[in-house]
């Protein structure tokens, strides 16, 4: 997964209000869509599509709105990001591994943006679209891109 396809989670030290990741050394905390699997769909890598979404296109006919769902996620979520990583660096003061702390957190992370896909309904499907779906869940056809979203801890590229 590039840097493109993921928000960053933590760099290096991380937020201020943050207890100490340092030791992470270069390594970084990724949540997103990789952009080596085509969606079996849609002809298009995972973070291609994700980026339609996250960012719209409106030049296409129809326009595609913006329905965010990794930026969206840490704006709403800051909090519990920073609780999840504090819990976390408490557990690597008390034996847990870095990595293996990292690796918690990127896995909550995944699960945590898969669940704000499926609650998200706004803005919602054109009814034409609903029709040809059968569903009014605007990030969610056949589930492919919900089930690529991924957390990882990567070397900081």
């Amino acid at each position: 997964m590039s840097a493109r396809s993921a928000n960053r989670l933590i760099r290096n030290g991380g937020d201020r209000n943050v207890q100490d990741y340092s030791g992470l050394g270069n390594r970084v905390i990724d949540i997103g869509l990789p952009d080596d699997i085509t969606h079996p769909d849609a002809g298009v890598t995972m973070a291609q599509l994700g980026a339609v979404h996250e960012f719209g296109a409106p030049e296409n006919s129809p326009p595609i709105p913006q329905r965010s769902f990794l930026r969206a996620w840490i704006q709403a979520s800051r909090s519990r990001i920073i609780r999840t990583l504090n819990i976390n660096a408490e557990n690597i003061s008390v034996g847990l591994s870095i990595e293996d702390g990292a690796g918690q957190v990127a896995l909550w992370g995944q699960g945590q943006v898969q669940e704000y896909i499926t609650d998200l309904y706004d803005p919602p499907n054109a009814p034409l679209t609903i029709a040809l779906k059968g569903d009014d869940n605007p990030l969610i056809d056949t589930g492919a891109m919900r089930q690529a979203v991924i957390g990882l801890v990567n070397d900081n590229d």
